[in-house]
Order: C-alpha cells, then sequence, then structure tokens
C-alpha cells in the first residue's frame, strides 16, 4: 500500500516558517549594522566636536599670551586684584556659543619642590623648607602629625636615596602596590603627581591642593603679596624667616592695612609682610582659565605662564580640575 502524499499545507507551512526564521535573521543583521553605523557616527560627530573644542582652546591661549604680553609690556610696578587684566573676565564671541578668558595670579603656592635641596641626581631633604611646609599646613588646620606624614612622603618621592623617612615609603612600598611604580627621584612636574603618594587620599589631596604648586626649581618661588588675602595668611606666615615670631594675626593685620589698590613701593612695607622670603609686588606667574561654551558643550583649559621676564611662556596646559 502507498503511502499519502505529503499534505500540500504542511509543505506551505514549512516554508513560512523557514520564510519567518530568513526574515528573523536579517532583521536581526540589519539591526546590528544599524547599531554599528550608528555608534560609528556618533564617535565621528564626537571627534569633530573634540577637535573642533581643541582648535578653538588653541585660538583662545594665542589670545591670552597676546594680553599678557602686551600687559607685561606696560612694566606694571604692582599688580593686584580688580585692576588690569584682573579686573574681570573677557568674553569672546564664538559661532555657536562663547568663550571667556579670566586671569589670575598663581603666585599663592608653597612650591612642593622646596622640600628638598640640591640638583638632578642629588637631592637630599631641606630642613628649612620642610619646617616652612609644617608650619603652613598646621596653621591652614591640618594636625602636625598629618602634615609631617605628607611632607615625608614627598621628600622621599623626590629625593636621590632609597633611605625612608619615619612617616614616608620608598620604593619597597611602591613596588609591592598591586599596580607598582619607584618613587620619581626628581623634582615633582605637577601637584596632581601627589594622589600617586603613600596615604594621598582623594580628601586629604583637595584639603591641601589649593595651598600648593610645583616649580621646575628647589627655590620657594616669589608670591605677589597685592594678591594675598586673609586665607592666604598660613602661606604667608610659613615664609617668615627663621626666628620670626609672627602670628596669623599679625599677617591679616598688615593684608587689611594695605592700600586698596595694592602696594607699587616696596620701601612702603613694613613687617611681616616686608620680612617675607621672595615677595614680590607683581606676579611671575599667572593662570589663565578658558571656558569654552559651543553648541551646549563646555569645556575648560587652565593655561599657566611664566611673567618673569619677556617674552611671556607658558609653562603648564590643562583640561579640567588640575595641572
Amino acid at each position: 500500500m502507498k503511502n499519502p502524499a505529503p499534505s500540500r499545507e504542511g509543505e506551505r507551512g514549512a516554508a513560512l516558517i523557514v520564510v519567518l526564521l530568513l526574515i528573523a535573521t536579517l532583521s536581526f543583521i540589519l539591526l546590528s549594522i544599524t547599531n554599528v553605523v550608528t555608534a560609528a557616527v556618533k564617535r565621528s560627530a564626537a571627534d569633530r566636536a573634540r577637535t573642533d573644542f581643541y582648535w578653538r582652546a588653541a585660538a583662545g591661549e594665542l589670545i591670552a599670551k597676546q594680553m599678557l604680553e602686551k600687559y607685561l609690556a606696560t612694566g606694571p610696578a604692582k599688580m593686584a586684584p580688580g585692576e588690569g587684566l584682573f579686573a574681570k573676565a573677557l568674553e569672546i564671541p564664538v559661532e555657536g556659543g562663547k568663550a571667556t578668558i579670566a586671569f589670575s595670579d598663581a603666585t599663592r603656592c608653597f612650591n612642593v619642590n622646596s622640600l628638598v635641596a640640591g640638583s638632578a641626581g642629588s637631592y637630599v631633604e631641606n630642613t628649612s623648607g620642610i619646617d616652612a611646609f609644617i608650619t603652613m599646613l598646621t596653621a591652614a588646620g591640618l594636625g602636625e602629625g598629618e602634615a609631617r606624614k605628607i611632607s615625608d612622603v614627598i621628600v622621599d618621592y623626590i629625593d636621590s636615596d632609597s633611605n625612608q623617612r619615619g612617616q614616608g615609603a620608598e620604593d619597597g612600598f611602591y613596588t609591592a602596590l598591586p599596580t607598582p611604580f619607584r618613587t620619581g627621584g626628581q623634582l615633582i612636574a605637577s601637584v596632581s603627581e601627589l594622589r600617586a603618594l603613600d596615604g594621598m587620599s582623594r580628601s586629604r589631596y583637595r584639603a591641601i591642593r589649593p595651598w600648593l604648586c610645583a616649580l621646575a626649581s628647589v627655590q620657594p618661588g616669589e608670591v605677589n603679596i597685592n594678591m594675598a588675602r586673609d586665607v592666604h595668611a598660613p602661606l604667608l606666615l610659613a615664609l617668615q624667616p627663621a626666628g620670626a615670631t609672627t602670628t596669623l594675626s599679625d599677617i591679616k593685620t598688615a593684608l587689611a592695612n594695605l592700600p586698596p589698590g595694592g602696594e607699587s613701593n616696596p620701601a612702603a612695607l613694613t613687617p611681616p609682610l616686608a620680612g617675607i622670603n621672595e615677595y614680590k609686588l607683581t606676579s611671575g606667574r599667572i593662570e589663565a582659565k578658558i571656558r569654552l561654551e559651543v553648541n551646549n558643550l563646555t569645556i575648560e583649559e587652565k593655561l599657566l605662564f611664566d611673567m618673569s621676564s619677556p617674552p611671556v611662556r607658558l609653562i603648564a596646559r590643562t583640561f579640567g580640575d588640575d595641572y
């Protein structure tokens, strides 16, 4: 007896299933291709926007440098808040938004590299610099033990020997970390390097960061007295000569007695301001903050310029919060 012929309805059903499977597969492939293309378009747009921002930022750098060169050419006898370039931010219209450039003094800080003395390959601790550093941090509200811990780890990171200080950390500590590294053995180029040091938590770093800078020298650096305010009294206290009996109150009183527009005559300064090591009435370092707001996007760039002598030199550049 012959088997009955397959049902044509069954064949049509199987064909429909195959077609549906093919459609589902093609739909999945097309969806994947669409996602890849969409992501590529977004990346391309982001790259174009970022490149556009960087070109605009480069133009802002040139404008800031030219403004500082013109300002320095006038030979200002003093630099004080609210005067000249420091009076207000400059707003520049740009296509699709605006840009602002604001100038500020960058001398009101303690040079962390002054914690050591010597030269490359032979850096050693600088006792007077360490004492001044601890004085500043304790006057700013940190405990003496915490201030000494910070100074020890910084000195160990910079100095040329492998001898660990009391609360410091040398290669033996850092090479045992999950991501090992060695101490620098050289001057710190950016204060942000401190974040990698032993015990330097985010909160501790944020507490001390406003007081610090990293200069390419072991010298303390020159502070513009005219730019200092009450909040900077701990720094000025730390820069007093050895043996001085000056207090924070003394410094705050002296700052309050400065002329409203700042002092232009060094001979007019009296102690404790006149006794500050490396003081000046102008700023040898100026920061320019460029803020770009274009097409609902915002980016900030900070530029650090050396104003100690012509020509003006750009010595640091960063996008974001820190150098």
